[in-house]
């Protein structure tokens, strides 16, 4: 297996968050739940159902867009067949990613601190140590903070696997 393949099959495993070999629907329900909790957003709030929905839309395009046999889920092979596509990623995971940096982003300023950034990363099941490396690369004057869109940049480049990416301390 390539290092494209193994790069895919991490990001498959990571949201395949109740290990069950394919991503459905109920994935990224327990993503977004795990995010909003580790962001300390109250359940059932505006900012709570907004991460929500982002999750599910992001599965939602997914799904559209790979699961080529009609089994209503995803296996990994139908998901390494779309996972690169850029237009893709505008349309689904754009708006998972924003909904992802608003949740870290506290305050609204346009700014992630380590710890939130960490928090969030580990939510949808980065190892810590990966995490931090990460956030120390993003944060290269280590200001203990990153702007959201380096952030949302960094999250395209891991999804679409666009050239060299800071985030490939999440892949080990």
């Amino acid at each position: 297996m390539g290092a494209s393949q193994d790069r895919a099959r991490y990001r498959f495993g990571l949201l395949d968050a109740d290990d069950s070999g394919v991503l459905e629907r109920g994935d990224f329900e327990l993503l977004a739940d795990r995010v909003i909790a580790a962001s300390g957003i109250e359940p059932g709030t505006a900012a709570a159902l907004r991460v929500r929905e982002a999750y599910l839309t992001y599965w939602q395009g997914l799904y559209e867009q790979a699961d080529s046999n009609g089994d209503g889920v995803v296996d990994f092979e139908e998901y390494s067949a779309v996972v690169h596509d850029r237009a893709a990623f505008e349309r689904y995971v754009r708006p998972y990613a924003e909904a992802l940096v608003g949740a870290a982003d506290r305050n609204g300023d346009g700014w992630v601190e380590r710890e939130q950034y960490v928090a969030c990363m580990v939510a949808t099941g980065f190892a810590v140590a990966r995490a931090e490396a990460t956030f120390d690369e993003l944060d290269p004057a280590g200001t203990g903070r990153v702007s959201g869109e380096r952030w949302l940049e960094s999250i395209a480049g891991y999804y679409t696997g666009e050239g060299q990416q800071v985030t490939d301390h999440l892949l080990g």
